[in-house]
């Protein structure tokens, strides 16, 4: 679903790959593994670690130990700079989706 998403804001919304800033949100617990969290991304969306913001640390305490501790890779958030205009082109498009199914 990410990539179907990066790949929507790329190319339908003409997204500058430099203004994509994605950013994590991983359990605490998964600090120690944050660069191979990080690469997983990195490699998935061929962006550079530095163009990620700083990860989100969800506070949570963990009663038991996750079998998938190892293979878990946290959310991502792919947020976008100045989002303003895709802002107004999303909802213009959601709008026009809408009047074809009504002009029939």
């Amino acid at each position: 679903m990410i990539k179907f998403m990066y790949l929507w804001l790329r190319k339908v919304m003409k997204i500058k790959k430099e203004d994509i800033k994605p950013r994590i949100a991983i359990n605490e617990m998964h600090r120690p593994r944050i660069d191979k969290v990080l690469s997983f991304w990195s490699i998935l969306l061929g962006l550079p670690v530095s163009q990620f913001g700083n990860p989100w640390y969800v506070k949570a305490k963990v009663n038991k130990v996750y079998e998938n501790y190892d293979s878990y890779y946290g959310i991502l958030r792919l947020g976008v700079r100045k989002s303003g205009i895709l802002k107004h082109r999303t909802l213009s498009m959601i709008k026009i989706l809408g009047n074809l199914g009504k002009s029939r």
